[in-house]
């Protein structure tokens, strides 16, 4: 994996779409609360969040990124995961706001301010997911930089993919039923979502194992644990275990997929002793 640290142009495009469309947010839910027309809202949208990126977007590349918000020094200093949380405060703003509303307190302008906070919170944590991604994918490329990484692909093991299949049996039988039962074949969209589940069981990982760090996911989106993250490591038949601590799940290998599943076994187990 080639070694970065620095913040290119697709980063600095989504960092202006970021502050485009939380500025947008704003800007709109306080011409609804003020009670504007359409024919002012909608002109509104469509100069600002072009204008917002593109201020932005020119200032980034001629004053540079500041170090702070550059991929691995965000990452390394957790505030990552602030642009996607800014998002879910202006979700549970416009929540709250609504709730309100149910006993008809809210002013009509309001209680619109608070459906265009909802849906355009949910739109800033969608950019600000992306930030946090790209973020971490830069540290995970800065892991190993041109080090030599043990690497393999496998899918989750047989017992886990059951389960995904399994959950996305009973998640597909559920949304036909409810499709048949309201009669409203718009839903047949939703089985996506039944199939994305079943897909995870049959994707293989990528994985990068160096000296202290294991990356696993793939190319657009990619995990990163730590030594001192992991609690244990298991190899019983098919299946390769890495124990995580706290409250994340095991991860999960079918070491039918690697070469030399002894191998990748014992230098998870060193990854373990690694402090």
């Amino acid at each position: 994996m080639p070694s970065t640290d620095g913040d290119g142009s697709t980063y600095r495009v989504v960092l202006s779409a970021y502050l485009a469309t939380l500025a947008s947010v704003g800007v709109v839910a306080a011409l609804v609360a003020d009670g504007q027309p359409a024919r002012i809202v909608y002109p509104a949208v469509v100069v600002t969040w072009p204008a917002v990126a593109g201020l932005a977007g020119a200032a980034l590349a001629v004053a540079g990124t500041p170090r702070w918000l550059r991929p691995r020094p965000l990452y390394a200093s957790g505030l990552s995961w602030l642009p996607g949380a800014v998002g879910l405060g202006v979700v549970v703003g416009a929540l709250a706001l609504l709730a309100v509303g149910l006993d008809g307190d809210l002013p009509a302008g309001l209680s619109g301010a608070a459906l265009v906070g909802l849906f355009g919170g949910m739109a800033v944590v969608a950019v600000g997911w992306v930030v946090r991604v790209m973020a971490r994918n830069a540290e995970a490329r800065a892991r190993f930089g041109d080090a030599d990484a043990l690497e393999w692909r496998a899918r989750p093991d047989p017992r886990r993919r059951r389960l995904y299949y399994a959950s996305a049996a009973v998640a597909g039988g559920g949304l036909l039923a409810a499709i048949v039962w309201f009669r409203e074949p718009s839903l047949v969209g939703t089985l996506g979502g039944a199939v994305a589940l079943a897909a995870q069981g049959a994707n293989e990982r990528h994985v990068w194992l160096g000296e202290s760090t294991l990356v696993y996911g793939n190319p657009q989106v990619r995990y990163l644990l730590a030594g001192d993250g992991v609690a244990g490591v298991r190899h019983e038949g098919g299946s390769l275990r890495v124990e995580r601590r706290g409250w994340r799940p095991a991860l999960t290998f079918d070491a039918d997929d690697i070469d030399d599943p002894d191998e990748v076994a014992a230098a998870l187990r060193r990854l373990a002793g690694t402090r």
